[in-house]
Protein backbone atom coordinates (compact mmCIF):
# COMPACT_ATOMS: atom_id res chain seq x y z
CA UNK A 1 0.00 0.00 0.00
CA UNK A 2 1.25 3.47 -1.16
CA UNK A 3 1.98 5.73 2.04
CA UNK A 4 0.51 9.12 2.07
CA UNK A 5 2.59 12.50 0.84
CA UNK A 6 4.24 13.80 3.97
CA UNK A 7 5.39 17.67 2.78
CA UNK A 8 8.62 17.75 3.95
CA UNK A 9 9.92 21.31 6.29
CA UNK A 10 10.99 24.42 5.08
CA UNK A 11 12.91 27.07 7.19
CA UNK A 12 13.90 30.24 5.18
CA UNK A 13 16.96 32.51 6.72
CA UNK A 14 15.22 35.64 8.08
CA UNK A 15 15.29 36.41 11.46
CA UNK A 16 12.12 38.47 11.28
CA UNK A 17 9.89 36.17 9.25
CA UNK A 18 6.90 35.37 12.22
CA UNK A 19 6.68 31.23 12.60
CA UNK A 20 6.36 28.99 15.45
CA UNK A 21 9.45 26.91 14.93
CA UNK A 22 12.64 28.08 14.45
CA UNK A 23 16.33 26.37 12.87
CA UNK A 24 19.60 27.94 14.41
CA UNK A 25 22.47 27.56 12.63
CA UNK A 26 26.15 27.81 13.60
CA UNK A 27 28.11 29.81 11.21
CA UNK A 28 30.35 27.58 10.91
CA UNK A 29 27.51 25.35 9.18
CA UNK A 30 28.29 22.79 11.54
CA UNK A 31 25.55 22.89 14.67
CA UNK A 32 22.18 23.41 14.17
CA UNK A 33 19.35 22.96 16.56
CA UNK A 34 15.62 23.68 16.66
CA UNK A 35 13.91 26.69 18.75
CA UNK A 36 10.87 28.40 19.35
CA UNK A 37 13.07 31.67 19.35
CA UNK A 38 15.32 33.52 17.24
CA UNK A 39 17.53 34.62 18.88
CA UNK A 40 19.42 37.44 16.65
CA UNK A 41 21.81 39.11 18.63
CA UNK A 42 24.19 35.81 19.22
CA UNK A 43 26.51 36.69 15.85
CA UNK A 44 27.66 33.42 15.53
CA UNK A 45 24.23 32.17 14.72
CA UNK A 46 22.17 31.79 11.25
CA UNK A 47 18.02 32.43 11.95
CA UNK A 48 15.70 29.51 9.98
CA UNK A 49 12.28 30.50 10.03
CA UNK A 50 10.25 27.37 9.46
CA UNK A 51 7.51 28.71 6.38
CA UNK A 52 4.55 27.19 4.96
CA UNK A 53 5.80 24.63 2.85
CA UNK A 54 3.07 26.07 0.05
CA UNK A 55 4.29 29.75 0.28
CA UNK A 56 8.13 28.30 0.39
CA UNK A 57 8.50 28.82 -3.39
CA UNK A 58 7.64 32.95 -3.46
CA UNK A 59 9.94 33.46 -0.58
CA UNK A 60 13.37 31.39 -1.63
CA UNK A 61 13.40 31.87 -5.95
CA UNK A 62 13.34 34.45 -7.75
CA UNK A 63 11.72 32.92 -10.92
CA UNK A 64 12.05 36.26 -13.00
CA UNK A 65 16.59 36.59 -12.59
CA UNK A 66 16.83 32.85 -12.17
CA UNK A 67 18.11 32.68 -8.84
CA UNK A 68 17.74 31.74 -4.85
CA UNK A 69 16.96 35.21 -3.09
CA UNK A 70 17.49 33.39 0.33
CA UNK A 71 19.19 31.00 1.98
CA UNK A 72 16.96 28.07 2.75
CA UNK A 73 17.06 24.78 4.67
CA UNK A 74 14.83 21.72 3.36
CA UNK A 75 14.36 18.87 5.26
CA UNK A 76 13.57 15.91 3.61
CA UNK A 77 10.61 13.27 4.77
CA UNK A 78 13.86 11.09 5.97
CA UNK A 79 15.22 13.90 8.09
CA UNK A 80 18.19 14.85 6.13
CA UNK A 81 18.88 18.41 6.46
CA UNK A 82 20.22 20.52 3.18
CA UNK A 83 20.93 23.94 2.87
CA UNK A 84 20.91 25.93 -0.23
CA UNK A 85 22.57 29.70 -0.25
CA UNK A 86 21.27 32.65 -1.97
CA UNK A 87 22.52 33.70 -5.13
CA UNK A 88 22.71 30.15 -6.53
CA UNK A 89 21.45 29.54 -9.68
CA UNK A 90 18.73 27.04 -9.64
CA UNK A 91 17.33 24.38 -12.54
CA UNK A 92 13.48 25.45 -12.91
CA UNK A 93 11.26 22.43 -14.19
CA UNK A 94 7.51 23.51 -14.51
CA UNK A 95 5.49 20.83 -15.22
CA UNK A 96 1.76 21.37 -16.27
CA UNK A 97 -1.34 18.44 -16.89
CA UNK A 98 -4.20 17.79 -16.57
CA UNK A 99 -3.27 14.77 -14.20
CA UNK A 100 0.48 14.94 -12.91
CA UNK A 101 1.95 11.87 -11.03
CA UNK A 102 5.96 13.33 -10.16
CA UNK A 103 8.21 10.79 -9.33
CA UNK A 104 10.80 12.60 -7.11
CA UNK A 105 11.04 13.78 -3.85
CA UNK A 106 13.08 16.65 -2.31
CA UNK A 107 16.57 15.42 -1.20
CA UNK A 108 16.38 12.77 -4.51
CA UNK A 109 19.48 12.71 -7.07
CA UNK A 110 18.35 13.07 -10.03
CA UNK A 111 20.29 12.51 -13.30
CA UNK A 112 20.14 13.88 -16.59
CA UNK A 113 16.99 12.49 -18.83
CA UNK A 114 16.01 10.44 -15.74
CA UNK A 115 11.96 9.64 -15.19
CA UNK A 116 10.79 12.56 -12.79
CA UNK A 117 6.98 12.79 -13.53
CA UNK A 118 3.83 11.47 -15.62
CA UNK A 119 1.54 13.78 -16.97
CA UNK A 120 -2.27 12.84 -18.16
CA UNK A 121 -3.44 15.24 -21.10
CA UNK A 122 -6.80 16.26 -21.66
CA UNK A 123 -6.83 13.68 -24.60
CA UNK A 124 -5.93 10.84 -22.02
CA UNK A 125 -2.22 10.88 -23.58
CA UNK A 126 0.38 9.63 -20.79
CA UNK A 127 3.34 12.13 -21.54
CA UNK A 128 6.54 11.22 -19.84
CA UNK A 129 8.41 13.87 -18.06
CA UNK A 130 12.47 13.75 -17.91
CA UNK A 131 15.00 15.98 -15.94
CA UNK A 132 16.99 18.30 -18.98
CA UNK A 133 19.53 18.26 -15.82
CA UNK A 134 21.09 16.85 -13.42
CA UNK A 135 21.47 18.07 -9.46
CA UNK A 136 19.20 17.56 -6.42
CA UNK A 137 15.68 18.37 -5.71
CA UNK A 138 15.75 20.83 -2.89
CA UNK A 139 11.83 21.93 -3.52
CA UNK A 140 8.79 20.62 -5.26
CA UNK A 141 5.62 23.23 -5.15
CA UNK A 142 2.10 23.10 -6.30
CA UNK A 143 0.47 25.79 -8.04
CA UNK A 144 -2.61 26.11 -5.82
CA UNK A 145 -6.04 27.09 -8.23
CA UNK A 146 -4.84 26.09 -11.61
CA UNK A 147 -6.23 23.45 -13.87
CA UNK A 148 -4.59 21.61 -15.46
CA UNK A 149 -2.24 20.78 -12.22
CA UNK A 150 0.55 23.09 -12.58
CA UNK A 151 4.42 21.98 -10.24
CA UNK A 152 7.34 23.71 -9.90
CA UNK A 153 10.06 21.23 -9.13
CA UNK A 154 13.82 23.45 -7.88
CA UNK A 155 16.96 21.59 -8.33
CA UNK A 156 20.63 22.71 -7.62
CA UNK A 157 24.08 21.27 -8.52
CA UNK A 158 25.47 18.82 -6.07
CA UNK A 159 28.02 20.94 -5.36
CA UNK A 160 25.63 23.87 -4.59
CA UNK A 161 24.01 22.49 -1.89
CA UNK A 162 25.21 21.09 1.44
CA UNK A 163 24.29 18.30 4.36
CA UNK A 164 24.45 19.52 7.51
CA UNK A 165 22.71 16.54 9.31
CA UNK A 166 19.83 14.53 9.75
CA UNK A 167 17.05 14.99 12.23
CA UNK A 168 14.20 12.70 13.49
Amino acid sequence: MKEDYVFPEIYVEDGELESNKYLLLKDTGEKVEFSDKCNIENREVVCFAKVPYDNALELIVDVYNNRIKRSFITKTRDGRLLLVRSSVVPKIIDIQGWIVRILVQEGDIVKKWQRIAYVLTRKYETRTIKSPWEGIVTYIGYVFGEKPEHYVIVMVDKDDIKYIGRTK
